[in-house]
């Protein structure tokens, strides 16, 4: 770009004057107007005259007009830009049907698609198109191979880890739609003397669209990465549950460092974990470093098979822990003591299953399974329970 101000003058010493017109002088000429692309003014002496000035004209775009530089001006950038988050896909985006979204391109919560596409099936409870994203029929975006992220009401709480709503399950594939894939694996029995492997899993109606039920004679649970617990002070664990068939020591979940044992040991066992039946008449998250003589617990009344209830086990950084049913606290534990960091390195987590072989398999539907890095407040548990889609 030709930054010359238009207001320059250039003297020249005994030149012909009359200024704005061309002057002679021994090298060059330079007619009227200024020189040609990449021609030169010469401001040596002429023939003679008064001093004058000469007004050098304002550069063109096309260099046909005295631009002194013989360059050409650079356009300035147009005011058709992309539009800021919240709805504009980026330019050459598309966030319908199987259209890709170049980097930054995301549709608003809610759904909407801004200018370049619309997302398809409602934008998949306002789903979050992220970097290099591809939009699948459904809405989900699919990521890194695989990956898929969803946003919510919710997400605003920050620090989710873990989001499983088990819409968009795909064989043993279970897409983490926090954006952190941090997915899990379904996994079910293993095949019996050549025969065929009891379904361990199916999708089905959940609270909030579709829920997983994993079925206790197929062995279905589903195994999350361990690596995500470690060195975590805070936690929250958050999910809908319907109890199918209520069993002593079924895990909702069970998350800790293996024993290799047959049977839960007194001592030397580390893990924290959620059963829905702990001695058949109560609801129990326990937590230990030291074997099930050290377990510490927090309990609370067992819930009726059948019937959907919201859970939520919040341990918060001063080693206390509280419990939650359908967004209301209903029993604490404030020497709780332990916190996951303290289980060290962490080498199994489990949805449905515990490590000892000798506890149940969970019989029940699960919904909406959450995980964050610290201990949500009352206010928030309760936004979370209170998510109904979108």
């Amino acid at each position: 770009m030709d930054l010359t101000p238009p207001w320059q003058k250039v003297t020249t010493t005994d030149g012909t004057g009359s200024g704005g017109q061309g002057i002679e002088g021994p090298g060059a000429t330079s007619g009227a107007g200024g020189a040609e692309l990449g021609g030169v003014i010469d401001v040596s002496p002429g023939a003679g005259g008064a001093p004058g000035a000469i007004d050098l004209p304002l550069p063109r775009t096309d260099g046909a007009e005295g631009d002194i530089d013989g360059g050409f001006d650079v356009p300035l950038p147009s005011t058709d830009v992309p539009a800021e988050a919240g709805g504009t896909s980026m330019t050459g985006g598309s966030s319908g049907a199987s259209g890709t979204v170049t980097t930054g391109g995301r549709t608003s919560i809610g759904g909407t698609g801004g200018t370049g596409g619309v997302p398809g099936s409602g934008g998949e409870r306002g789903g979050t198109i992220a970097t290099g994203g591809t939009t699948t029929a459904s809405g989900a975006t699919m990521i890194d191979a695989g990956t898929a992220v969803r946003s919510d009401a919710s997400s605003s709480l920050g620090g989710l880890l873990v989001y499983y709503t088990f819409e968009n399950a795909n064989g043993t594939f279970l897409p983490d739609m926090s954006g952190n894939r941090n997915n899990g694996t379904l996994s079910t029995g293993a095949v019996v003397d050549g025969g065929i492997a009891p379904a361990g899993y199916e999708l089905c109606d959940g609270r909030v669209g579709k829920g997983l039920n994993l079925i206790r004679a197929g062995s279905g649970y589903v195994a999350m990465p361990p690596a995500l617990f470690r060195g975590l002070t805070e936690i929250t664990i958050a999910t809908w549950i319907q109890v199918v068939t209520a069993t002593n020591w079924q895990r909702l979940f069970d998350i800790g460092v293996d024993a290799h044992a047959s049977r839960n040991p007194a001592t030397g066992a580390k893990y924290m974990n959620l059963a829905p039946e702990a001695g058949t008449t109560k609801m129990a998250f326990g937590m230990t470093k030291d074997g099930f003589n050290s377990e510490h617990t927090i309990a609370t009344t067992s819930p009726s098979p059948g019937t959907w209830i919201h859970v939520a086990v919040v341990l918060a950084s001063d080693g206390s822990g509280k419990l939650f049913v359908d967004g209301a606290p209903v029993a604490s534990n404030t020497s709780l003591g332990l916190r996951p960091s303290d289980l060290g390195a962490i080498d199994y987590a489990y949805i449905g299953r515990s490590p000892f072989s000798v506890d149940p398999y969970l019989d029940a539907v699960i919904d909406e399974f959450r995980i964050y890095d610290h201990a949500l407040t009352a206010a928030e548990v309760m936004a979370v329970r209170q998510f109904t889609g979108p």
